[in-house]
């Protein structure tokens, strides 16, 4: 009795790009979250935070680069020798971390400017005289607010600047009038100090159609022998606020 034997079937494999290695997409994770929370001068958060239902737009970005860095490494190499490179061949180098790459020369521009700002802080500054004290009233014509900090001059604010509580003319506490960004919203930070001038605290509510010259009494600057305002209040030029 012969018993046939079937040949098994001979199973050709196939050849699939490979996916980027593990450590190679952290960096690049790694490497977005920072430029993006750089730009936006945010502290970065953790890393397990840093997932797909939370950033999906960065991972989706992350895999665009993948599959370009996979596209330009070319397909995989055949069991015969590879030809000699050409000088045209790429660089074995990834391509996020060429100097060239654009995302690379923002990040040193970013770290750049960190450094100088940091090197500035450094130097010890001395507050210009008259520069008014935390709890103090201020105005710049168009508005009233209260000192909340003071901030010494630097290269950008020679004058000082003010972390400053803004008010309507009601007295309702406003805080701050421009968009926060992700930044404080009780107050308007680092405001030049050149464009307030202290005045007496407000008797609030104020008239909503008058000029605020008219309406609150400024302190004479420091150092002037002035014992009337009026100049003061004609250095401030205001439009009535709906």
């Amino acid at each position: 009795m012969t018993i046939a034997t079937a040949t098994p079937a001979t199973l050709t494999p196939t050849r699939t790009p490979a996916a980027a290695p593990a450590p190679e997409r952290a960096q690049l994770i790694d490497a977005a979250v920072k430029l993006i929370f750089d730009l936006l001068g945010m502290k970065p958060p953790p890393a397990e935070l840093i997932t797909p239902d939370t950033f999906g737009p960065m991972h989706a970005f992350v895999d665009e680069v993948q599959a370009i860095v996979s596209r330009s490494r070319g397909p995989l190499p055949e069991a015969a020798p590879a030809a000699p490179a050409s000088s045209a061949s790429l660089p074995i180098e990834p391509l996020w971390n060429r100097k060239g790459n654009v995302i690379h020369a923002a990040v040193d521009r970013l770290g750049a400017a960190q450094r100088a700002a940091a090197e500035l802080a450094d130097i010890p500054a001395v507050m210009p005289p008259g520069m008014a004290e935390p709890g103090t009233w201020v105005c710049d014509g168009a508005r009233v607010a209260k000192v909340r900090e003071v901030h010494a001059p630097t290269k950008h604010e020679p004058e000082g600047a003010y972390d400053l509580v803004i008010y309507a003319r009601d007295g309702t506490r406003i805080g701050r009038e421009s968009p926060a960004m992700g930044g404080p919203r009780g107050f308007e930070p680092f405001c030049s100090a050149e464009n307030w001038q202290k005045i007496e605290e407000p008797r609030f509510p104020l008239d909503r159609y008058d000029y605020l010259k008219n309406l609150v009494k400024f302190k004479p600057p420091a150092g002037s022998s002035l014992e009337e305002t009026g100049a003061v209040e004609g250095a401030l030029h205001e439009a009535p606020r709906p």
